[in-house]
């Protein structure tokens, strides 16, 4: 939707800014997307007054995962309802596992 690319670059002490290539209203609208994305899937923090930064409470570097999820957190709504189907469903059990 950005229509260019979108990269994560760690700041340190478990900050990041979210940026994109160009610098188009569709691109910032999309790096705030993903802020966003991410303050719901990790629990994270936003600075006051950075839309387009987020970081971790404990101050730790998590750069492994922030890549993991940069899909995932660009449509948050999706995940999460993919999520919540996934519990409602349940775990199939061979009856000698189920209690």
């Amino acid at each position: 939707k950005a229509e260019c690319q979108i990269t994560v670059v760690p700041l340190g002490n478990g900050e990041y800014r979210i940026d994109a290539e160009s610098d188009t209203p569709a691109a910032q609208r999309r790096c705030q997307a993903v802020a966003r994305g991410y303050l719901k899937l990790c629990e994270m923090e936003s600075p006051e007054g950075e839309d387009c930064r987020v970081r971790f409470p404990c101050g730790a570097p998590h750069d492994r995962l922030l890549g993991l999820l940069l899909f995932r957190a660009q449509n948050v709504r999706s995940t999460l309802r993919e999520d919540e189907a996934a519990v409602s469903r349940g775990v199939l059990a061979a009856p000698s596992q189920q209690v």
